[in-house]
C-alpha cells in the first residue's frame, strides 16, 4: 500500500508535504460536516421536548461554530488539494 502511495506521489511531483496538508485538512473538513450534521440532527429530536434553556443556546453555539468552521476548514482544502 504504502509502496503504490509512493509511485503515485512521485508519478504526480507533488510534494509529500502538500499531499499530507490537503488530506489533513480534508478530515478536518468531513468533521466538521459530520459534526455539524450531528448536532443538528439532536437539535431536531429535541425541539419539542423543552423550552429554550442554558444547554439548548449552548448547543446553538456549538451549530453555529461548525456551521463556520467546516467551510473555513474546506476552502483551504481545495486550494491546497487543486
Amino acid at each position: 500500500m504504502t509502496a503504490t502511495l509512493g509511485r503515485l506521489v512521485r508519478f504526480a511531483s507533488v510534494s509529500p508535504w502538500r499531499i499530507a496538508v490537503s488530506a489533513v485538512l480534508g478530515v478536518l473538513a468531513v468533521g466538521f460536516g459530520v459534526a455539524l450534521i450531528g448536532g443538528r440532527l439532536s437539535d431536531l429530536t429535541c425541539c419539542g421536548a423543552a423550552a429554550d434553556s442554558l444547554s439548548d443556546r449552548d448547543d446553538r453555539r456549538g451549530l453555529r461554530f461548525f456551521g463556520l468552521a467546516r467551510p473555513l476548514a474546506s476552502l483551504p482544502e481545495r486550494i491546497a488539494s487543486h
